[in-house]
């Protein structure tokens, strides 16, 4: 067999975590679904004819069977990542081990691919785990802030960092308030930890300048990637003004 290309085991594992985040999207949410069950069976009942209702009650009974059955599949996400076992197994056997695969080649997996692949790992050994270093991180919405006392001041607050198992993930600054009109351009300074050559490095700086009177949720590029962050110290500013630090994903997996 012709040894499967970067490109490929990129698209391929894409796909898988395009499926999988749509099939996690329905977990949770069948509760119209089961009561319009109900409605649909009732309206059968309610039939005037009772040869009219016997030759559809046994056929929408099963229907409603069979879909009850699919909604107790998607009860969970593990339920989920089980079904994708199959497609992570066969990826492994192609690539001859897809943690090596992906460190030869220097790609990365996206973080729901690696969730199939690394619980397939666990609960049946037939793959070897991936590392963070092989799987891109997350999005965070809000890893840590900042709120300004004044220029130059204030109070940083941790949030969120990625889970074990996930790497780096693009890094920026985001105006949660909109400073005042007039206000004066800040320079954030974020310190940082991230994956740099296969290990963690923690303290580590980068900066980026919100404009005056920037918009809410406006974000400007740390232009650095990372798993967490530990501190952030400001230059400028005005008092309230509110600025945290989010991580976006390397790409958007795709069918």
């Amino acid at each position: 067999m012709a040894t499967i290309s970067a490109a490929n085991v990129t698209a391929i594992t894409d796909s898988i975590s395009k499926h999988i985040g749509d099939l996690a999207a329905l977990v949770g949410s069948n509760t119209a679904i089961v009561a319009g069950q109900a409605t649909t069976l009732g309206k059968i009942a309610a039939l005037n004819d009772a040869s009219q209702l016997y030759a559809l009650i046994d056929g929408f009974q099963g229907a409603v069977s069979a879909e009850s059955a699919l909604l107790a599949n998607l009860a969970s996400y593990n339920a989920i990542l089980d079904a994708m076992a199959p497609a992570v197994i066969a990826m492994e056997k192609a690539t001859g081990g897809l943690q090596a695969f992906l460190t030869a080649n220097t790609i990365q997996v996206a973080p729901a691919y690696a969730d199939a692949h690394n619980r397939a790992a666990s609960t049946r050994g037939s793959v070897i785990a991936l590392t963070a270093v092989g799987v891109f991180g997350k999005a965070i919405a809000n890893m840590g802030s900042i709120t300004l006392s004044g220029a130059g001041a204030g109070a940083f607050t941790d949030n969120a960092a990625q889970a074990a198992g996930y790497g780096n993930a693009p890094l920026s600054i985001f105006n949660n308030k909109g400073s005042a009109g007039g206000a004066a351009t800040a320079t954030y300074t974020v310190t940082y930890s991230a994956w740099v050559a296969g290990v963690l490095t923690t303290g580590l700086t980068a900066s980026a300048v919100m404009p005056a009177s920037s918009a809410n949720l406006a974000a400007v590029s740390l232009a650095v990637s990372g798993v967490d962050i530990t501190a952030i110290t400001v230059a400028g500013g005005t008092a309230a003004d509110f600025v945290g630090v989010s991580a976006s994903l390397v790409r958007t997996p795709a069918y």
